[in-house]
C-alpha cells in the first residue's frame, strides 16, 4: 500500500464536464464511469502503474497540464483505515494533506482532501476523492499548478460528484 500510495502521488505530480464520460471494468459486472472535462484528451496509461485505470490531461496558462487521474487499488479496511494509511505516507514525506470531509458521488460518499508538493515547475495542488468499495480504494486525482487551480475547480469538483459505479453487488 505505501509504495503504491506514492506512485501514485509522484504519477500525480510528475504528469464543462457535460457530455464525456469514461468506462472501465474494474471486476466482472462492474463499471466505473466518471466526467471529464471537454476537449481534454485521454493520456497514455501504459507507462504508469497497472492501478492507474485512465488520465485525462487538459491545458492550462504552464507549461505543467492540469489533470485528472483515477487508480484503483485492491484493499481490505475501511475508508477510516485508508485514510490513515494516506495521512502516515503524507507526514512521512513532510507533505502538507489536509482533510476536506465528504463529497456527495454517484458512487456513494468518499472523503475529499488535498495536499500542495513541490515540482520542477513549481508547487503543485492536488485533490482527492477517496472512495472505499467492494475491497478496492477508488482514488480520483485532479491536479494543477496551485497557482492554476482555482480555475480548474469546478470542474475537478464535477468530475468528483459524477463518479459512479454501476451493476456492483452491494458490499460496504
Amino acid at each position: 500500500m505505501k509504495k503504491f500510495a506514492k506512485m501514485i502521488i509522484l504519477s500525480i505530480v510528475t504528469l464543462t464536464i457535460f457530455g464525456f464520460g469514461e468506462v472501465f471494468a474494474d471486476e466482472p459486472n462492474n463499471q466505473v464511469t466518471f466526467n471529464f472535462p471537454k476537449g481534454w484528451k485521454a493520456a497514455d496509461t501504459k507507462e504508469l502503474s497497472p492501478l492507474i485505470k485512465s488520465m485525462y490531461i487538459g491545458t492550462g496558462k504552464e507549461e505543467f497540464p492540469p489533470s485528472i487521474t483515477l487508480a484503483v487499488e485492491p484493499f481490505e479496511g475501511t475508508l477510516k483505515d485508508y485514510l490513515k494509511i494516506v495521512k502516515n505516507i503524507n507526514d512521512d514525506q513532510k507533505t502538507e494533506w489536509k482533510n476536506l470531509g465528504k463529497i456527495k458521488t454517484k458512487a456513494g460518499h468518499a472523503n475529499l482532501s488535498q495536499f500542495d508538493e513541490k515540482s520542477n515547475w513549481g508547487l503543485v495542488r492536488t485533490m482527492t476523492a477517496i472512495l472505499v468499495k467492494n475491497d478496492n480504494a477508488y482514488i480520483l486525482s485532479a491536479t494543477a499548478l496551485k497557482s492554476e487551480f482555482s480555475g480548474f475547480y469546478k470542474d475537478f469538483f464535477e468530475a468528483m460528484k459524477s463518479f459512479s459505479i454501476e451493476n456492483e453487488s452491494v458490499k460496504n
